[in-house]
């Protein structure tokens, strides 16, 4: 349901605990796995899929990542739902999930080189590409 910002001001406000904390720490996963680039072949972590908890808009969601080829591994539509994150409402149950453990496999992954974070050297990526040591190509590769 699409709500203004005063509505959703509201809400958050008339959360208990550390609700903002935890959306904060969602929020910047989220930027993190959007500028992320996975290896080819990857697999996302199941830790992430059992850290993270579908609020009712996210099982709504996750019916539209499912493919028209099968069903898709609970792993790989929720890492897909963590990169998108929302849609008039946030996609997971900030109270039942595990924020922190959601992090830490995330990192895991980044650590092992799994998951690359391009954009982290600002230009120095982009002039890289573009060096004439290079073949010459439309895109950037995730090799």
């Amino acid at each position: 349901m699409w709500r203004n910002s005063r509505q959703i001001r509201d809400d958050l406000e008339n959360r208990d605990g550390n609700y903002s904390e935890k959306l904060d720490e969602l929020f910047a996963l989220h930027m993190i796995t959007k500028a992320a680039l996975p290896i080819v072949g990857y697999s996302p972590p199941t830790a992430l899929a059992e850290a993270l908890v579908l609020s009712p808009h996210g099982r709504e969601a996750q019916a539209l990542v499912e493919g028209s080829d099968g069903p898709t591994p609970r792993n790989e539509s929720i890492f897909a739902l963590v990169r998108d994150l929302y849609h008039h409402d946030i996609y997971f149950d900030l109270d039942k999930s595990d924020i922190d453990a959601a992090i830490s496999a995330v990192e895991t992954e980044i650590m092992s080189k799994k998951i690359k974070l391009p954009y982290r050297y600002g230009r120095e990526l982009y002039d890289k590409f573009h060096d004439d040591e290079f073949e010459r190509s439309e895109h950037l590769k995730p090799e």
